[in-house]
């Protein structure tokens, strides 16, 4: 601080010091003595405080010594002299950049006014506002400085941006690094900056430098952020690499428009799609003159519309004349009338002293070419007849109206806005930049919190909390906030328990979007009773989204009640007849609903919104109705058709848990059998097994208690026997072969008791498959073979042909490949109409698999590929992922590595994704079989390490030997013969090890000329004994191999 060039004495206190900086950057305002007091010393009596402020005011003139006077003050208020000759950089600052402001054109970059004016802006700028100045007791006024900071940060960051470009265009790359440099050291993480200098670096000659800042890009990315660039930083990487990277074309002249627009505090994130679709629509020749965007409170209306002035100033359209873009805040206005005359004061415009404001406001703007944004104007919608006679008088006038109700003209062109895209729950960290909303939440969270950084960790949480915001930008600033006193896991626990607690004071939100559930009561009030009726009674649908048919049957919602909340953006449409709610607004929305339609509730049915009653069993209703649909898409005999579409019912998954729980709840045997075997066959086919266990281990336990097993009727037993088989099913494919065994055993003798032909060659599949993981080869054939001469007696042709397929696998796995051959060919011949086309496939997989270890290694390729084909159609990844495996076996036999590591890798992600665990172990081995082939030892020891894990973890004997048998061709292969001899050994004489692992072994040993002899000290062991021991880890080095 100076005084006519000299420097002015040192400051008595840092309250002093702040007390004039307050003054000097509000200049020009008056502030009274009681908000001073409280600004500086909040805690102290008002007496206290008073006269400290009267002693600092003095202090601070005697510092000040001649120039003491520019502190004004009165009993009420204290200013400073905004006559007098004061210089403060930070006015300058924001003056210049006021200017540019004012001065806008086709292309700031070009204008070079601006651009000397920009230039001299950030000179000015050589730290943080106040940087040192600590007032910790006065939390106020901390707060103050920094919105403060913040705000001068943003302009500095977006002038330097500007600079940057404006070099970038006019070939000034060294002052372009300049400035793209200076962005990077305010914020390391600012990817436009280093965009701009690897443009920079690679326009100039410097193509390696180039390359090397996008890897310092990269590197920085990940260690702040945990993410990697964005598509468009690794396309300018890649064109700068490839050498097609051209310099920006000149832009077009300038010219001069004026505007109001707020200056935003915040980048603009997401919405690229929607502002470059717009500007396309509203500067066409035929464009539309008014513009509705509508959207839930806190989707992004204000900041999209704000953003299409913006870029309007900077861009003007060529089909019609603009003169200027002005923001009309609505907001607080409560009286349709009053509308013109806010468009008045916020364009100076003179209004008259008696009536006919609005006719004199539209004879003003008749002459004029503007762009007015309306914001808020959801309350106003009785304006819209003046609205439209404005656009009819003035027709060089166009409208920006955001509203979370549509206008219902059709005079405008209406966007609804969407939440911002969110990332699935399979998306790594590394790529949170490629979703709009994940990107939104980490720029907030940094900008809060410069620590926060996105890990492997966090990152789960931090992209639940997008997904159950949905992407409502103000629902994912609100819950950055949360960070300053929680973790991202315990902000996403708090939203799943109490979304009301998304709610803040910072004072740069907007009070009315300072919460999500006032911004909630805000469209709430607006309803009818009708709708809110409605819309409470719509929060039955657990899955967030249902059809207008389900709505109707459910609720007795019409669609013309649908489209109203639809219109006052409370409801979304989707496509082909589907709605949805927003889950934050749905568990607001729940609450309404009267304490008595908390419990079960019935159906309103299809009267009319008019005679709507609350009721009390809609959730019996909604039972009704998805118990319904299930038993007609799910039908027990096949139907491609219907099969093919099974898909489309995974959405409704939450409904129909709902559904399933409920028809439990009542302990009726009718409905619960009649719903169990088409849950059974969804589940099962879509490949949902951790749900299926989940839903029929819950049914079991609670039926078996509520049955009573003395007292149990026959359909009762009977619809637990069908309970048990498809339990067991669950679990044996979830990996828990030894509780599945009990289930299925019981399944089969009610069956056979009860004589019930109906589900009883599933749980016989499901049982010998369990047979099959225990080692029990055995028994596994003999039991198919009994069957198949009952099969073969019987006139059903689909039990026939499962019975033949299932014989075929049992020989296969006891080695007997020839005929295991023969009986799969048979089984492909001999298929009628009935058996479905994914039962012939897996027939024709088996088939296949024989053919690799035959030789015939054509054929074995053209019939795998035939099962893939056929089960690509449907929706069961683990019946794909069987068939990638077996493509990778193939692949392996015939030495093509890569295709086999990429099959496996497939095969590897679609059993994890549907949870069959027990799929894991086999494709572990393949994998292993091709670093052997490959000679990477390392990778060969970890996927047998893994492929055992798993043996281990699901507890199947079948698998655990055939690891054990890869384990000890690793050992040989590494030069361990010794270990690998005794291994081999305990494996091929294990009197479980299957007939197909003993021709394996067999031919290993032959090929390698190897002579087992016998080892009594591990014989009779049990084969987890290697794993506990560790006797799979024995050390190795490549050097031995």
């Amino acid at each position: 601080m100076q005084l006519n060039g000299q420097p002015v004495g040192r400051f008595r206190s840092a309250k002093s010091l702040a007390l004039l900086a307050y003054l000097a950057l509000e200049r020009g305002n008056l502030h009274s003595r009681p908000h001073l007091m409280t600004l500086f010393w909040p805690d102290l009596p008002e007496h206290n405080a008073r006269q400290n402020l009267s002693q600092t005011i003095t202090r601070l003139r005697d510092t000040l010594g001649p120039a003491g006077n520019l502190i004004m003050a009165t009993r009420q208020d204290v200013w400073l002299d905004k006559d007098a000759e004061i210089e403060i950089d930070v006015q300058t600052f924001r003056h210049l950049l006021s200017k540019t402001e004012q001065h806008r054109h086709e292309q700031k970059t070009s204008c070079v006014q601006c651009q000397e004016d920009l230039a001299q802006a950030v000179a000015l700028v050589r730290g943080e506002l106040l940087a040192g100045l600590n007032l910790d007791e006065s939390i106020e006024f901390e707060e103050w400085l920094l919105l403060e900071q913040e705000r001068l940060h943003q302009l500095l960051l977006e002038s330097l941006t500007v600079l940057a470009e404006g070099a970038l265009n006019d070939g000034r790359y060294e002052t372009a690094i300049q400035y793209a440099r200076r962005q990077i050291t305010l914020e390391s993480w600012r990817e436009i900056a280093h965009r701009q200098l690897i443009q920079a670096f690679a326009l100039s000659g410097q193509r390696n430098t180039a390359l090397a800042q996008y890897e310092q890009c990269r590197a920085i990315l990940l260690q702040e952020l945990g993410v990697e660039p964005t598509r468009m930083t690794q396309q300018l990487a890649l064109a700068v690499r490839e050498g097609n990277l051209s310099p920006a074309p000149p832009p077009p002249p300038a010219g001069t428009l004026a505007n109001n627009l707020p200056h935003p505090l915040t980048p603009f994130i997401g919405r690229e799609t929607e502002l470059s679709t717009l500007l396309t629509t509203l500067t066409a020749q035929d464009g539309p003159r008014l513009l509705t965007i509508t959207g839930q409170g806190g989707i992004g209306k204000t900041r999209l519309a704000q953003e299409i002035g913006r870029a309007l100033l900077a861009h003007p359209p060529q089909a019609w004349a603009l003169e200027g873009v002005w923001f009309v805040p609505l907001i607080g206005i409560t009286a349709a009338e009053n509308v013109p005359a806010a468009i008045a004061n916020t364009l100076d415009l003179s209004l008259p002293q008696k009536e006919g404001v609005g006719a004199t406001i539209i004879e003003q703007l008749r002459p004029r070419r503007l762009l007015l944004i309306l914001d808020n104007f959801e309350t106003l919608l009785d304006s819209r007849p003046w609205l439209l006679e404005l656009l009819q008088n003035a027709p060089g006038v166009r409208l920006i109206v955001t509203s979370r109700e549509s206008l219902h003209l059709l005079a405008e062109k209406r966007v609804a806005l969407p939440g911002l895209a969110t990332p699935p729950d399979t998306t790594p960290h590394t790529q949170a930049l490629d979703y709009d909303a994940s990107r939104l939440f980490l720029d907030r969270a940094r900008r809060l919190f410069a620590d926060f950084r996105l890990t492997a960790l966090n990152w789960p949480h931090v992209a639940h909390i997008c997904r159950l915001t949905e992407g409502l930008p103000l629902g994912i600033e609100l819950a950055v906030t949360l960070l300053e006193e929680r973790s991202p896991a315990e902000v996403a626990a708090q939203i799943m328990a109490d979304a009301a607690s998304l709610e803040t004071d910072y004072l740069d939100i907007a009070p009315h979007q300072r919460s999500i559930h006032l911004v909630f009561e805000q469209s709430w009030a607006r309803l009818s009773p009708i709708e809110q009726r409605i819309l409470s009674h719509l929060t039955v649908f657990e899955s967030n989204r249902f059809s207008q048919a389900a709505a109707l049957h459910v609720v007795g919602a019409s669609r013309q009640h649908l489209n109203t909340l639809v219109r006052k953006s409370l409801v979304q449409a989707q496509t082909n007849d589907w709605y949805s709610l927003h889950p934050l607004y749905k568990n607001f929305a729940a609450r309404k609903l009267p304490a008595d339609q908390t419990e079960p509730q019935t159906a309103i049915g299809l009267q009319e919104a008019s005679d709507l009653q609350y009721t009390s069993d809609l959730q019996h209703a909604h039972a009704n109705y998805f118990a319904q649909l299930l038993i007609e898409a799910v039908p027990p005999v096949f139907d491609k058709q219907k099969h093919l579409q099974l898909r489309s019912l995974l959405p409704l998954l939450p409904d129909l848990r709902a559904c399933w729980r409920q028809r439990i709840a009542t302990a009726d045997a009718t409905v619960i059998e009649a719903l169990a075997g088409p849950l059974y066959r969804l589940l099962r086919e879509t490949a949902q097994l951790r749900e299926g266990r989940a839903l029929f281990e819950e049914a079991w336990d609670q039926l078996q208690i509520v049955w009573d097993k003395d007292g149990r009727t026959q359909s009762q037993q009977i619809t637990l026997t069908q309970l048990a088989a498809h339990l067991g099913f669950f679990r044996l494919f979830c990996g828990d072969v030894y509780e599945a065994r009990p289930c299925l055993e019981y399944a089969l003798a009610e069956f056979d008791r009860l004589g019930i032909t109906e589900g009883r060659g599933a749980a016989l599949a499901a049982l010998t498959d369990t047979l099959g993981q225990l080692g029990e080869d055995e028994a596994r054939l003999a039991l198919w073979q009994q069957e198949l001469v009952i099969a073969e007696a019987g006139a059903d042709v689909l039990h026939l042909n499962r019975t033949l397929g299932n014989v075929g696998e049992a020989l296969y796995h006891m080695g007997q490949l020839e005929q295991a051959r023969d009986i799969f060919q048979r089984t492909i011949e001999t298929a009628t109409a009935d058996v479905p086309d994914y039962d012939i496939a897996i027939t024709i997989n088996n088939l296949g698999l024989t053919e690799i270890v035959l030789g015939d290694f054509a054929r074995a390729r053209a019939l795998l590929e035939q099962s893939l084909q056929i089960r690509l159609q449907y929706a069961n990844t683990y019946r794909i992922a069987s068939a990638r495996q077996a493509l990778g076996l193939l692949a392996v036999a015939e030495g093509d590595f890569a295709s086999a590591r990429y099959e496996f890798g497939e095969a590897l992600r679609l059993y994890a994704e549907s949870g069959r665990v027990d799929g894991l172990g086999p494709v572990h081995l393949g994998l292993a079989r091709v670093a052997l082939g490959e000679g990477d030892w390392d990778t060969a020891a970890q996927q047998i390490r893994q492929a055992l894990t798993v043996a281990e973890q699901v507890r199947s004997v079948a698998q655990g030997l055939e690891g054990l048998w890869r384990w000890g061709e690793f050992l040989w292969a590494v030069g361990q013969c010794a270990e690998a001899r005794r291994l081999l050994g305990y494996t091929f004489h294990h009197k479980k090890a299957s007939g197909y692992l003993k021709r394996q072994i067999g031919a290993f040993l032959a090929a390698h000329q190897i002579v087992l002899t016998p080892d009594e000290e591990t014989e009779g062991l049990d084969w987890t004994w290697w794993v506990r021991n560790n006797r799979y880890g024995v050390s190795f080095s490549a050097e031995t191999a």
